[in-house]
This record gives C-alpha cells, sequence and structure tokens, in this order.
C-alpha cells in the first residue's frame, strides 16, 4: 500500500469492540466485521490527515469506530442508532480513559449519520471518521469518492476494496476480530509490533 500508512496491530487492539456491545447482533452488514474494518481505516486516517495539516484525537476517532454501530435496531435505514450510541457512551463513563474526551466521542457517534450540513460543527475527528466509515460503503453498494473529505482518503480506495472483499464473508463473530486482523497485516495495511 504505496500511498498509505500503516497502523499496528496493538494500535487497532486497543480499541476492539466487545460483542455485548451490540444492541441486536455482532453480525451483518453494520456487525463486528464492519466495526473493524472502519475502526483500521480511522487509525491510519488519522495519521495521514497530519500531512494535510488536520489534528486528530486518533483515540477519539478509535472509539467511535469501536461504538458507532453497535445500538443499531437493524441493518436497514436506522436514522436514530448515532444519538442513541451517543447516549449509550455518555451513560458508560468508566468505559473510557478519563484522557479521553467521552463528549467528542459522543458527538462523533452521534453526527456520523446525517449529512455534514446538519452537523453544528465538522470537526476534525467527524470528517475523518466519516471519511474511515465510508470506505467500508462496498458492503452496501454505496461508495461514491466524490463525497470523501480528505485527500489522504481518496489514496486509500485500493486497500478499502481489497480488505472487504477479502473480509466480508466472514461468519464466525468470536473469530472475525482476529482474522481481519491477519487479513489486513496480509495485505500490508497493518503492521505487527
Amino acid at each position: 500500500m504505496t500511498n498509505m500508512r500503516q497502523a499496528t496491530t496493538a494500535q487497532i487492539r486497543r480499541f476492539e469492540p466487545d460483542l455485548g456491545w451490540f444492541f441486536r447482533t455482532p453480525e451483518g452488514i453494520h456487525g463486528l466485521g464492519h466495526e473493524t474494518r472502519v475502526l483500521i481505516w480511522s487509525q491510519i486516517l488519522s495519521s495521514m490527515v497530519r500531512e494535510e495539516n488536520m489534528g486528530v484525537d486518533s483515540d477519539v476517532v478509535g472509539w467511535v469506530a469501536a461504538f458507532h454501530d453497535t445500538q443499531r435496531w437493524n441493518d436497514g435505514i436506522d436514522a436514530g442508532h448515532g444519538t442513541r450510541a451517543a447516549d449509550w457512551i455518555l451513560e458508560r463513563p468508566s468505559w473510557l480513559s478519563s484522557s479521553i474526551p467521552i463528549e467528542e466521542v459522543a458527538y462523533v457517534c452521534r453526527w456520523h449519520v446525517p449529512g455534514d450540513e446538519e452537523a453544528p460543527a465538522m470537526t476534525p475527528e467527524l470528517k475523518v471518521f466519516k471519511d474511515a466509515d465510508a470506505l467500508d460503503r462496498w458492503r452496501i453498494d454505496d461508495h461514491d469518492p466524490a463525497y470523501l473529505r480528505t485527500n489522504a482518503t481518496k489514496k486509500m480506495l485500493d486497500a478499502r476494496y481489497s480488505l472487504w472483499e477479502a473480509t466480508h464473508g466472514f461468519v464466525h463473530v468470536d473469530e472475525m476480530f482476529e482474522q481481519i486482523l491477519i487479513v489486513a497485516l496480509s495485505q500490508g495495511i497493518l503492521v505487527s509490533d
């Protein structure tokens, strides 16, 4: 992956989603596979956008990736899932280190769903997260690069398809997180530490 930076497996494991966080099931197109791929993209993008003079809190973006779709009621249109995820994490402040701004995690969870123009502010974390989430839109056949917000994301288009294609069929959720990390390592998207 010549045009993009790599994240480490340890960096990704810090944010590993818990299967018990999912309101309905960790399977499906908004389940653990999606959360894991978005987590990988969020950490790589957080590093890459620094070249665009955009400072991003990679911990905020990583936790948003782990939480953002856990409170979905279904895999269809569920406009309230971002707000539910934000409220859900705000009710669990002890889950995050006191050094992580939980309000920012909740803000990005809440505003990742509606269009950019509806958010009170497009913070760097919200821009990066929305792009990381968009990189996994192959799974719903809705992947228009014209809507990406950062130049860094445009350097990742080949890698996003490659990772999705190699992992979208994984069905055993108890092994899925590690299986996706193994694939990302084999593709040079991640490096081991």
